[in-house]
Order: structure tokens, then sequence, then C-alpha cells
């Protein structure tokens, strides 16, 4: 834990496509949707472009892709769509093997237009993997040639992309696997994805390739990694594909993702106020994002605010996985390292705190040091010192000297009493 603590870095904005926006806040434990920090759809040519490959496309922000030989030949990383010539004019035919073939890339990339409700289906571009060829197993099937920035280090990275397969009712799978490029070194992003598990799509016939419907159409999905912490500010994508084998393993790809899937850190005291010496319940929420995805090995130090310090007990508690808390009782600061699990929409951590000096206590942003969430917003508690209420004025006990003159005093009232009755007998 002390290394990730070491290596805690203060959160910052997200760009988001050269753009900056605050991080969005709402009521803790309500997760928001994740932040897109990059996308491409292949779409960056004109309408009648055709027979462009995918090692020599540029996208809109001016990155460009690389692929294993393999997954650049033999009917694969073509840019189809179901507007160019059936009978591909520009060597796409030949690279497929036959007619049939590349206007099955066609049908799959009008089949991801309309998944993806295209206005006009027929103009969309993919990336074809139809596999005219063994390709050989575990190889890169598409992967960015320059790092995306990131507004920080130390941010939860998924990737996100729609995948349309053909022939999944007699044939393999394609089997894609994400990896986050973190300094040059990849680590694998979520688990393996099988292209036939989505949704049935009929594809209507187009050129040589015949209409495939019903149990034997496309299969359509958006499959998206889970989150994984990226330590650098930038950071780069690789898909490869388990399947080595030409039999099946026919697709296409479009919609390329990178999101930002950090949770978001709030912090709240109760009670707001509280008597010098008392206790509050000092509460961290960490709300996951809306897809709900594993995010392990989040961290923070929350440095307190001078005056404020961990109660005696501390009374840590937390629903969140795998925790680490330290929160000496005395101390000045609470570190936390955990995970948010896959499904859960928040956790929380909570410790007592205290204060022996009267004052209001702002615990903030500033206060914080974190790795893999955003900032909370501002939280204040206040100490107030205790009410002395008086007590009542004791009555006064007689002395002996004004004790003998209440004694006098009822002993002559008794005696002119018994004057006045004798004289009135």
């Amino acid at each position: 834990m002390q290394a990730a603590i070491n290596h805690l870095t203060k959160a910052a904005t997200i760009s988001i496509l050269g753009a900056t926006a605050l991080y969005a806040h709402s009521a803790p434990g309500i997760p928001q949707a994740p932040t897109t920090i990059f996308t491409e759809d292949f779409q960056n040519q004109p309408p009648a472009t055709s027979g462009t490959i995918l090692s020599d496309y540029i996208g809109a922000t001016g990155q460009t892709y690389t692929a294993n030989p393999a997954w650049l030949t033999a009917c694969n990383g073509l840019l189809s769509s179901a507007d160019q010539p059936q009978a591909g004019a520009d060597g796409q035919t030949t690279s497929c093997g036959s007619q049939e073939a590349w206007n099955v890339t066609q049908q799959l990339a009008k089949t991801l237009g309309a998944y993806q409700s295209s206005a006009n289906s027929d103009s969309n571009f993919a990336v074809s993997a139809y596999t005219s060829a063994d390709p050989g197993a575990n190889l890169v099937e598409f992967e960015t040639e320059n790092t995306i920035p990131l507004s920080s280090a130390k941010r939860f990275v998924a990737a996100s992309i729609d995948v349309a397969a053909a022939n999944c009712y007699r044939a393999s799978a394609p089997l894609l696997q994400f990896y986050l490029l973190d300094g040059g070194i990849p680590s694998a992003a979520g688990n393996q994805v099988d292209g036939c598990t989505g949704s049935l799509a009929d594809m209507p016939a187009l050129g040589a390739a015949a209409a495939s419907t019903g149990s034997q159409g496309a299969r359509v999905g958006t499959y998206r990694s889970g989150g994984v912490l990226v330590e650098a500010t930038a950071v780069g994508l690789r898909i490869t594909n388990a399947n080595g084998s030409g039999t099946g393993n026919d697709h296409a790809f479009d919609n390329i993702l990178l999101l930002d899937v950090s949770p978001t850190l709030d912090k709240a005291f109760n009670p707001i106020s509280q008597n010098v010496g008392g206790n509050t319940t000092l509460t961290f929420t960490i709300t996951n994002t809306s897809e709900l995805g594993q995010k392990a090995g989040w961290s923070f130090t929350d440095s307190l605010p001078s005056g404020l310090v961990v109660a005696t007990p501390p009374a840590i508690s937390t629903s969140c996985a795998d925790s680490v808390v330290a929160a000496p009782a005395g101390g000045s600061s609470i570190v936390v390292e955990a995970t948010l699990s896959e499904g859960m929409s928040s956790c929380n951590v909570s410790v007592n705190v205290t204060s022996a000096t009267a004052g209001s206590y702002t615990n903030g942003p500033d206060n914080i040091v974190s790795a893999g969430l955003n900032p909370p917003q501002v939280s204040v508690v206040t100490f107030t010192p205790p009410v002395v209420v008086n007590p009542p004025s004791p009555t006064p006990v007689p002395t002996l000297e004004q004790w003998g003159l209440i004694s006098l005093g009822s002993l002559l009232a008794i005696f002119g009493v018994s004057r006045l009755r004798r004289r009135q007998g």
C-alpha cells in the first residue's frame, strides 16, 4: 500500500477530445456516465473513398493505426462500406479471394451503421476482419500508433468497440482482447470478448452476398472492457484476436472508444456541529461510473485541517472491497486503498474525528491526494465551546445569632397572644 500512497497525485480536469470540462458532481452514491476521451468511427474520409486500408487511414484527431501484417491482408483491415463498388474496384475482391467475401464485409459495415442508428447505414465505414486466410492466434488486430493524452496521471480508463460477426451459426467466433498501453507496457483490460455473443441482425443481400437472416444473421453488439488504473499521463490501445483460424472468425469492427471511468470521491461530516471534545463521523463515499465496472486499487490520503484529529477510538468502518484503512487515533490524516467490485454503485469508509479547539474546519479537495478518483467537494464541521449553565443560588442557612432572634421572636409572639386572651376572659 505504501508504494501506492507515495505515488498519489492530485486529480485534475478531464480533457475531452481537446476540450476541458470540470468533473461533474451529483449526489454521492449516484453513478454518473463515463467521460469519452477518445473516439474513432472511421468516417474521416470522403464518401466516395474506396480502397483504404487501416494502416493508411488518418482519424479526425490525426491519429493513425497499425496491426500485424496478417490483419492487413486476406480480406482484413479494409475500410468497407455498402456504398463502395460491389465488384471491389480497388483490389478488395482480390484481397478477399472472392467478390462474395468482399460483399459480406460491406454487409457487416452496413449492419454496424444500422446498429448505431446511422441516418445512412450504407455510408458507414467499418474495418473488415473477414480472414480469407489463417491470421494466427493472439496477433494485433488494431493498435493506436500515438498515445492519447489523459487529464492527469492515475486515471481509470476503459475501452469500447462495436463488433458485427458473420457465420457465427456455423463457424468459430472472433475472440478479442483489449490492452491499454501504459508507458508502452500493455495491461489487459477486462475479459476476452466473444464477438458471436451479440444480438442477431438481418443482413440484406448485397452484390454476390446473399441475405443472412434469422438465426443465420450477423451478431452485433458493443463490448466494453473493465477500468484499468493507468499510471502515465497518456495511453494507447491495442486489440488482439486469440482466434488464429480463418474458418469463421469473420467480423468487422467500428466505433472504438476510450473512456475515463474514474470513480468520484465525496466526504461529509455528521453531525456538522459538535461541542469541543465531542466526536463527529467523517464519511467518504466512493461512487462508481454508470457502467459499474470493477475499479481495483484506487486510493487517497485525506490530510485533516489543522486542529482536527482522528478520535479515540477511530471507530473505522467500510463497505469497500479489499479495504486497507490507516487512521490512527490522534492522527492528522486518513489513508485508504480499496476496490469497487463489478456491479457496485458505491461504497463508504467512515472514521470518527474530533477537535479540542472551537472553530470551523474546512475539508475539501485541497486536503486530498488521490489515485484513480475525481476530487471531492468542500465539507465543513464546526466545534463549539460547551454551554455553561449557572446553578440556582442556594437558600442561605441562618447563623446561630439569627436562629436566636427567630426563637425570641416566636416566644414574644406566643406571650403576646396569651396576655390578650386573659384580658378578654
